[in-house]
Parts: C-alpha cells; structure tokens; sequence
C-alpha cells in the first residue's frame, strides 16, 4: 500500500507542475509559474519565488532543512525564530513538515510523502514589510532535536516578491 501511495504521490506532483516554467528574477532568485498566454511564451504568472534553500508564495515562507531522513509524511506545529539584519527576534508559530509550503498542502489537503523537510510559516504584512526592507534573513526553527539555521541575503527580494504578488506578469 506504501509503494501505491508514493507512486500516486509522484504522479499527483508531476502532473502539478508538468507546465510550470521558470523565469529568472535577478539576484539569484527565480520564479516558478505557468504561461498564462498560449501564444506568448514570455508571459509567465510567477506563483513561487525561490532562492538556495528559501521558498516563498503570497502568503507563505518556508526553508529546507538538510537532513538524513528517510521518505515519509508529517506535518508537526513548530516555533520558528527570525532576525532581520541582526534586529529583534520575531517569533512565529509555524510547522516542519515534509511539505515545502502550507498552502499547497492546505490546498491537496495532505503531506505528500517526501525525504524532504521544511520548516514554514504564514507571513502577515509586516513580515513582508520587513524582509523588502532588509538585506539578510536568518531563520530558525526547532525540532525534536534542537534548533536548525538558515540564512537569506533579501537582496532582490522585493522585486522577485512584486512580480509575484503585487504586480504579476
């Protein structure tokens, strides 16, 4: 039963993104969407932007986390921390799970099976307002075994996020 559900997964994915195209956003970021005119190729409805190891929709945060793990599915509740430009910790309830993004499981209403893992949280405007108006991004979120980093240089970042939400094509 665990070899179907995995296969279904994998088709579930690739049928998801058969058309996704990736459009180049300047300073290392770069955008996922699907061409929304047959007969443009160029124009491109970003509906994710990504940079290293960070995923970001409208509304969602998430960054990978570099694990030995095996491939399974869970989607636990846990605190992530965030300092932008070494300021004040920010304290957000978020999940680690094996999804990397919550609305795209909130969505398929499951946690796909996956040897991936990511911590994620939902942004609110002034989480947005700070990572445009910041140069870095250091992350933290904590598992079962202690707290997992990650840093983000922002520089692009409010254009990539623009051409996503703001201003789409």
């Amino acid at each position: 039963m665990r070899v179907f559900y995995c296969i279904a997964t994998a088709l579930i994915a690739t049928a998801s993104f058969a058309s996704a195209q990736t459009v180049n956003l300047g300073s290392d970021w770069s955008g996922l969407g699907t061409q929304t005119d047959p007969f443009d190729s160029s124009a491109i409805e970003v509906n994710r932007i990504v940079k290293g190891d960070f995923n970001f929709d409208c509304d969602y945060l998430a960054f990978l986390v570099k694990d030995d793990a095996d491939y399974d599915r869970f989607l636990r509740s846990a605190e992530i921390q965030y300092r932008i430009d070494g300021g004040t910790p920010i304290v957000r309830d978020g999940v680690y799970t094996t999804m990397y993004s919550g609305s795209f499981a909130d969505i398929l209403d499951f946690t796909p099976i996956s040897g991936d893992r990511y911590f994620s949280f939902k942004m609110n405007d002034a989480d947005v307002t700070g990572l445009k108006a910041g140069n870095s991004l250091v992350i933290a979120g904590r598992k079962s075994t202690g707290w997992v980093n990650a840093k983000l240089d922002l520089m692009g970042f409010t254009r990539a996020y623009k051409r996503m939400c703001e201003f789409p094509n």
